[in-house]
């Protein structure tokens, strides 16, 4: 039996690399108060107890190259750091910015010795934010996230020892140093984001013909296997209904992602019928808003494999690129123990929105249909687009 695959949902998450970069930036010694790091440029202000080092480096992001900034500095008694990462568009999404947060925290927390022990949410003046307190036997890795136009600014501060059980002199004395680096950062400058995300049109222009696909925004055109129906718009939008219910119950914070405005289901296809039968395997093709336009096909792939997998799922193809006839599909396998159930997703990024063609099945027989289905998809971009 196919289960209506709810986690369809891709989201792009960058992952805090303590890189650096000499960058416009001012350091003001002031004897009471320790050093006074200012950047015009990236829009902050920090005291460290020292002089701090600058560095940047070019790293792989959801949407290309991107520098990582990076303001370091460590004596005796701890270790700071602020990192900048700075987005195509504004961060604003607390849905969106909860699912990254929750993302960075639990891989923070698989680290072999470490625990959480503090996570709550943080306004910091008008922007969101979180603080996350992860700590092991040697050490307490302090972090503060905070949201604030395009960027996303990331406060550290390491100090010696497990800060939950040590004696109150200790954590105190500790915890003043935490208080003073996070007090003293001050954002100075919000920057401008250099694009916006693309909304979903109203209409994508889809019609369909037996087993012919089209999508005249997308400019896509695909064949389903022969003899396989397509599923009516009425009992589509009752499996959407359900697939929301689902994830509702079990992930509650991906509900969000089931609107018109993030995420449009443009065709099913089924091997059998589905209001007579219940079909052994299935195509769902879908649209879904992107937070950048510039996303890289193969980042959402991977984002889905490690974020939004159902505890029964395994992978069992990693995330792999593959061309068919002009589009660069990013695509993944999975395997669900529960249900006795494959499904193969691929994503691609046409006029800045995720297009998505999902497989599900049983019988590898029918995977091999539903392949030869997709080789059959034409791509024709607008005039502007060539």
């Amino acid at each position: 039996m196919i289960r209506f695959t709810s986690g369809v949902f891709s989201y792009l998450l960058l992952l805090v690399v303590f890189a650096a970069n000499n960058f416009g930036q001012t350091t003001t010694v002031t004897k009471a108060s320790g050093f006074v790091y200012e950047s015009e440029k990236n829009g902050f202000k920090v005291t460290f107890p020292g002089k701090p080092r600058e560095q940047t480096t070019e790293r792989d992001s959801s949407f290309g190259k991107t520098p990582m900034t990076s303001v370091t500095f460590a004596n005796m008694l701890a270790e700071y750091a602020v990192t900048i990462i700075e987005f195509p568009t504004i961060m604003d999404d607390k849905a969106d910015l909860d699912l990254r947060f929750d993302a960075a925290r639990d891989i923070n927390s698989k680290k072999p010795g470490y625990s959480t022990t503090k996570d709550v949410q943080l306004n910091f003046g008008s922007y969101y934010g979180r603080d996350n307190t992860y700590e092991s036997a040697t050490v307490s890795l302090n972090m503060r996230i905070i949201a604030a136009g395009p960027r996303l600014y990331f406060l550290v501060i390491g100090t010696k020892g497990r800060l939950s059980t040590q004696s109150e002199k200790l954590r105190s004395a500790n915890q003043r140093l935490i208080d003073n680096f996070y007090n003293s950062f001050q954002i100075t400058r919000v920057a401008t984001a250099s694009t916006e995300p693309v909304e979903l049109p109203s209409d994508f222009g889809v019609a369909i013909s037996g087993q012919s696909f089209s999508s005249s925004f997308f400019g896509v055109s695909l064949s389903a296997p022969l003899g396989w129906n397509p599923i009516p718009q009425d009992q589509m939008e009752i499996l959407m209904e359900m697939g929301k219910e689902e994830v509702e119950r079990d992930k509650p914070k991906l509900a969000h992602r089931f609107t018109e405005q993030n995420s449009r289901p443009l065709a099913m296809y089924a091997n059998s019928p589905a209001d007579e039968t219940t079909p052994s395997a299935m195509i769902l093709v879908f649209a879904e808003r992107s937070q950048y336009p510039n996303f890289l096909p193969m980042a959402v792939a991977k984002t889905y494999q490690m974020t939004y997998l159902d505890k029964t799922e395994e992978v069992l193809i990693p995330a792999t690129i593959k061309k068919v006839n002009g589009i660069e599909f990013a695509w993944v396998e999975t395997f669900d123990s529960k249900d006795k159930t494959y499904s193969r997703l691929h994503f691609a990024n046409i006029k800045g929105i995720i297009f998505e063609v999902l497989f599900t099945y049983s019988d590898p027989d029918d995977l091999k249909k539903m392949l030869a289905s997709l080789d059959t998809i034409t791509y024709k971009p607008s005039p502007t687009e060539k």
